[in-house]
């Protein structure tokens, strides 16, 4: 009894080495033991060979290939497979690797190798795709022209300039006058992988976020101190201006040199307020009163000079009792000169 008892043992050993076998064969042969050992099995220099297309289209110059390579190697690493069903077939099979940012890093196709044990026919890795269009970034980043940029980390040099001469909106018109004004300019990364933190640095070092910066970020850019005093400038340059052209206070010649006293003799301005007085023999209203002034935009463009937004209201008493209510709105030049503010120039919007 016992030699039979010895000889079940061995039969049914075998049939379990069999079944486990055959088990494992069986698992082998499926197609997502196949791509799950791909990603397993990956090393860096199979991403090294299997990104040159990725790489021709980044700017290595920022981020080294070593550095490209490693990301793309850790994206694939943590992947997961997806199946494309749609592109499957019995002859072959494909998937697409997806990171966990829900994007497709690789495409890999399988198709059917050798039949190998108990008939089974493993899957293997026929062509391997990285989704360059998927991975590759590109950003800009606009600051004023006396800013800097940081890319990961590094100083962007002044090569990935692509735009050099966008101007500000505040200061548009008086760009075609001939003044010495500052502008915008826009950095391009180039091809990247990953995140882009961009950061933008001020003269005196300050570290600003790409999502904070606008055009008005860099436009205002006075201090309260300076506001306080455009502001005071303003309000009498717009108070001694409606003066002169109404006449509804002082004889012509008295507002005219009034006026004057807060004009840059050195301007464009000067010459033409001088050319204007000639104008003003006759006056068809009997005088303009304001309501209200108010200044809008402050911007420091250098130089010790100013430019500002001013809005003003006035009530104009006509010839024949009638009374017209109108808003005006120039943008006004000032400049410091010797620690007194003086016009330089403005525009009416």
């Amino acid at each position: 009894m016992f030699i039979y008892f010895v000889i079940s043992l061995i039969v049914i050993a075998l049939g379990l080495v069999f079944f486990y076998t055959w088990i494992d064969k069986y698992e082998k042969s499926r197609a997502t033991y196949a791509i799950n050992q791909y990603i397993e099995n990956l090393n860096e220099d199979d991403v090294s060979k299997i990104s040159a297309n990725l790489l021709s289209e980044l700017n290595t110059s920022i981020v080294s290939n070593e550095d490209c390579c490693d990301a793309v190697y850790n994206m694939i690493k943590s992947s997961t497979p997806a199946k494309d069903v749609a592109a499957s077939s019995s002859d072959t099979q494909v998937y697409y690797l997806e990171n966990g940012d829900g994007i497709y890093v690789e495409k890999v196709t399988l198709s059917p190798g050798e039949e190998g044990l108990y008939g089974f026919i493993p899957w293997k890795v026929s062509g391997e795709e990285i989704l360059s269009e998927n991975l590759v970034k590109s950003s800009q980043i606009r600051v004023a022209d006396t800013w800097t940029v940081k890319f990961k980390g590094e100083t962007l040099s002044k090569d990935n300039i692509v735009d050099s001469s966008t101007k500000y909106s505040l200061l548009d018109g008086f760009y075609d006058e001939g003044y010495d004004l500052p502008v915008m300019v826009t950095y391009s990364t180039g091809g990247y992988i990953g995140k882009a933190e961009l950061i933008a640095v001020s003269p005196d070092g300050t570290e600003v976020a790409d999502d904070l910066l606008t055009e008005e970020y860099f436009s205002d850019n006075c201090t309260e101190s300076e506001k306080q005093r455009l502001e005071l400038f303003c309000k009498d340059y717009i108070t001694r201006y409606v003066s002169y052209t109404s006449r509804g206070t002082q004889t012509g010649s008295g507002n005219y040199s009034y006026l004057m006293e807060i004009i840059d003799p050195q301007s464009k301005l000067y010459t033409q307020v001088q050319s204007s007085l000639q104008g003003f023999g006759y006056a068809s209203s009997k005088g303009d009163v304001i309501t209200d002034i108010r200044v809008k935009d402050y911007m420091n463009i250098g130089s010790n000079s100013y430019v500002c937004r001013v809005e003003y209201d006035l009530e104009t008493y006509g010839s024949h009792n009638s009374v017209t209510d109108q808003t005006y709105s120039i943008r006004l030049m000032a400049k410091d000169v010797d620690g007194k503010l003086l016009a330089e120039a403005y525009l009416n919007y």
